[in-house]
């Protein structure tokens, strides 16, 4: 699922997609587009990360999280973006 996820990080908020394994997944495959899709939505925009939880992905995390954070325009999306990187232990 997590190679999927790669591929297709708009799967993350797929409808079918219980909410309860939109992080899982997302920790096991990082992208920059599934930190952009996260940020923007509503049910996900307040979690909480955790450095932990990303294991050995962590490097992949903070690339990706970073970029994520240089390519968005949208104000409140660069927000939780910014806290996010923060919380891993990035320079926001």
């Amino acid at each position: 699922m997590a190679a999927a996820i790669e591929l297709r990080p708009e799967l993350l908020l797929a409808a079918h997609l219980p909410s309860r394994w939109v992080w899982p997944l997302h920790l096991a495959a990082p992208t920059t587009r599934g930190w952009q899709l996260l940020a923007g939505h509503v049910l996900h925009a307040g979690h909480v990360i955790e450095v932990a939880a990303f294991g050995s992905e962590l490097d992949v995390a903070l690339e990706t999280l970073d970029r994520a954070l240089g390519e968005e325009r949208r104000s409140a999306e660069r927000l939780t973006l910014a806290r996010w990187l923060a919380e891993i232990g990035g320079t926001p």
